[in-house]
């Protein structure tokens, strides 16, 4: 497992790509990217509750594309704080504003999903679930 530091930058630049190529440009740029800070997010869980700290610190990270992605993964260890940051997204551009808005909807429905790596394999898992697998790691 790399260093914590080492994957949230990791993460903040690969979800930087990530957002900048979604919205009309490489979307197999994009969704590299994509796989890559998603797997950074699964090691950073790794590291309990210092990992969730360091999400949280992501919260204010300059960039509307981190925040989002902040939010977002933070649901599962603090839902107040992420759906408080994701209705803040909720008007920037890029495209952040249209993926925080999906993303409430989702979570209002029960249908957003977290990755968690079982066996070698990324499976979307329920909030409920992903906590479950979080606490026997």
């Amino acid at each position: 497992m790399n260093n914590l530091n080492d994957l949230v930058e990791k993460y903040v630049e690969s979800v930087i790509i990530h957002g900048k190529e979604s919205w009309g440009r490489d979307y197999k740029k994009a969704n590299s990217h994509y796989k890559i800070y998603t797997k950074c997010f699964i090691d950073i869980c790794k590291y309990k509750k210092e990992g969730e700290i360091a999400l949280r610190k992501l919260l204010n990270h300059s960039s509307h594309y981190v925040r989002y992605a902040a939010a977002y993964h933070l649901l599962p260890f603090d839902r107040e704080m992420g759906l408080k940051m994701l209705k803040k997204c909720k008007n920037e551009p890029d495209g952040v504003g249209f993926n925080a808005k999906i993303t409430i909807s989702e979570w209002k429905n029960g249908d957003l999903r977290f990755p968690f790596e079982k066996d070698g394999k990324i499976i979307p898992m329920t909030i409920d679930d992903f906590m479950d697998a979080q606490n026997q790691q």
